[in-house]
């Protein structure tokens, strides 16, 4: 009982993971990797699916509106992500801090001194 809940619950949750818009490509994985949106039960009912159309149902005529309407996909997420890209680029250089390599040298000569005065006198107190 507990099992079946459980691959029906993880079969809705599936689902809608791959019917939300991403953040970045403003497209569902369904529209990028299908090239249209999942129909549910109750789009069936209500209404006509894109793909019914009446006028030319031929094999070959569906394979290139799938193709056109996966090439706008594409053409629309790498649009999108080249722009949450920058956006992203602004946010992450805005919270850089500022890197001075003359202090870190500085810094790494004193340890390396410290730790050689350190090293030797271990062996002086050790020879005593």
């Amino acid at each position: 009982m507990c099992e079946l809940l459980y691959n029906h619950v993880l079969h809705v949750k599936l689902w809608l993971c791959r019917s939300i818009p991403h953040s970045s490509t403003h497209e569902t994985p369904n529209m990028l990797m299908f090239g249209r949106e999942v129909s549910m039960p109750i789009d069936f009912i209500v209404e006509k699916s894109e793909d019914s159309d009446d006028s030319d149902s031929s094999i070959p005529s569906y394979a290139i509106r799938l193709r056109n309407r996966l090439q706008l996909a594409l053409a629309h997420a790498q649009k999108t992500l080249e722009e949450s890209a920058r956006i992203q680029k602004k946010y992450y250089d805005r919270a850089k801090q500022p890197f001075d390599f003359k202090v870190w040298m500085t810094s790494l000569k004193i340890t390396l001194m410290l730790q050689t005065h350190h090293n030797r006198s271990q062996l002086n107190n050790r020879s005593i």
